[in-house]
């Protein structure tokens, strides 16, 4: 009777282990992603990334703890249209301050 409780008790404490390890591990694991337009890729994903001049594939990867694109000699050309960038509220700030700015003769 007494090794039946043993082997119970130590199944049990097994099974209280691993449920608070994934417990655990799905907290403290961040998902980390590369964002191209607008758009969020996981690590491992592979787009052809516009670069100055011509296009490259590039894979998203991650460098020194943070998500980042690698990309690669690989010339490819783009199967989608890129969408526009978004932009931000600071950015219209600007841009609006900037056009008022040349319609009030300012910048004579």
């Amino acid at each position: 009777m007494k090794l039946q409780r043993k082997i119970l008790l130590v199944t049990f404490a097994i099974i209280l282990f691993h449920f608070g390890q994934a417990s655990a591990q799905s907290v403290s694991d961040p998902i980390f992603t590369c964002r191209y337009y607008g758009e969020d890729y996981q690590i491992g994903a592979r787009i052809c990334l516009s670069t100055s001049g011509d296009a490259r594939q590039a894979t998203c990867g991650m460098v020194l703890n943070n998500s980042a694109w690698k990309v690669s000699a690989i010339k490819c050309s783009p199967v989608t249209e890129k969408k526009d960038r978004t932009t931000s509220k600071a950015q219209e700030y600007v841009d609006k301050y900037i056009r008022d700015y040349h319609s009030n003769g300012k910048s004579k």
